[in-house]
C-alpha cells in the first residue's frame, strides 16, 4: 500500500469490478487459400467493464470507469508458432460516449 505522505494522485478503487466480453473469429484462408499459406484469422470483440461496479466508503461510482471497447483485426500465422497481428478499435466510457478513444496496434509474436 502506498503511503499517503507520497502525495501521488491515485485512482479510487471500487470494492468490486464487473466485466464481460464476446469474441468471434474465422480463418478466412479456409475459403480459398492452400494450407501452405498458413492461416489468416479475422476477428471481432466486444468488451464491457466497470472497475467501480460496487463502491464503499468515500469512493463514489463514477461513470468514467464504465468502459465499452469494440475491437477488430486480423492475425496472420505463416506457421503455427509465429503470428503477425493488426488490431484496431474504439474505447469509450459511459460519461462521454460520443468521444471514443481510437487505437491501432501492429504486433508480432512467437511461441516455443
Amino acid at each position: 500500500m502506498l503511503s499517503n505522505n507520497l502525495e501521488i494522485k491515485r485512482t479510487p478503487v471500487g470494492a468490486s469490478a464487473f466485466g464481460y466480453f464476446v469474441e468471434a473469429g474465422y480463418n478466412v484462408f479456409n475459403l480459398w487459400a492452400p494450407e501452405s499459406w498458413g492461416s489468416l484469422v479475422a476477428f471481432m470483440r466486444y468488451d464491457s467493464y466497470d472497475t467501480q461496479y460496487k463502491t464503499e466508503g468515500s469512493v463514489l461510482d463514477d461513470p468514467l470507469w464504465e468502459k465499452s471497447v469494440i475491437t477488430g483485426g486480423v492475425n496472420y500465422f505463416p506457421v503455427k508458432s509465429i503470428v503477425f497481428k493488426c488490431v484496431f478499435g474504439s474505447r469509450s466510457n459511459h460519461s462521454t460516449p460520443d468521444d471514443p478513444e481510437k487505437f491501432l496496434a501492429l504486433t508480432a509474436g512467437f511461441s516455443i
